[in-house]
């Protein structure tokens, strides 16, 4: 496998990377890949993010107002 270098590592990005690491109990390099596998496995709806208009989206959040309403009888 090769090698790669990583340019530009900031300390606050490396101490981020070693702390996640330690926490996983996996290398940087391996906590790193799987940063990366988890990006690409969620990336299927992207193409979908900002389509709405400011109009469509306030018609939306107009539509789900009702949801957010608690029922307290219904959680007693």
């Amino acid at each position: 496998m090769a090698d790669i270098s990583l340019r530009g590592c900031t300390p606050l990005l490396m101490g981020a990377l070693k702390s996640e690491s330690a926490k996983r109990g996996k290398s940087v390099n391996k906590t790193i890949f799987s940063k990366r596998e988890t990006g690409r496995r969620y990336g299927d709806l992207d193409h979908l993010a900002g389509i709405w208009s400011a109009q469509e989206a306030a018609e939306f959040d107009k539509a789900v107002e009702g949801f957010e309403t608690i029922d307290r009888e219904l959680w007693q």
